[in-house]
């Protein structure tokens, strides 16, 4: 099975590749950066996906069992109302960017 996702992986990126050079071709710039994005997001291996509902529909429940780990907060309130962005890193960090742009560093105990 793994060996099929190599086999796909790389040739999706022959595939990028190709029309990388097509749209470069075609002097499309636009085209050209996004195809290069996707093609460093396949060699990356990482995805986005996104969880939108209602408040308090059980979002941060789901993500939280979906990782298998009480990383997003839950409460009778809603607290996680703004864009979460979850990424795999080596060890746990939390990083808030403020609206002024700073970024800071907390625990998941702030949250």
């Amino acid at each position: 099975m793994l060996d099929q996702f190599v086999l796909r992986k790389n040739t999706m990126i022959q595939v990028l590749d190709q029309a990388v050079a097509f749209a470069r071709q075609k002097e499309n710039s636009l085209a050209a950066s996004l195809l290069v994005e996707s093609r460093e997001r396949l060699i990356q291996e990482t995805f986005t996906l996104v969880i939108l509902g209602e408040f308090k529909r059980g979002k941060s429940t789901f993500i939280n069992a979906l990782l298998g780990a009480q990383l997003l907060p839950t409460a009778i309130v809603p607290l996680t109302a703004i864009p979460t962005v979850i990424r795999y890193g080596e060890s746990l960090v939390v990083h808030a960017v403020h609206m002024n742009g700073v970024i800071e560093e907390i625990t998941l105990e702030q949250i």
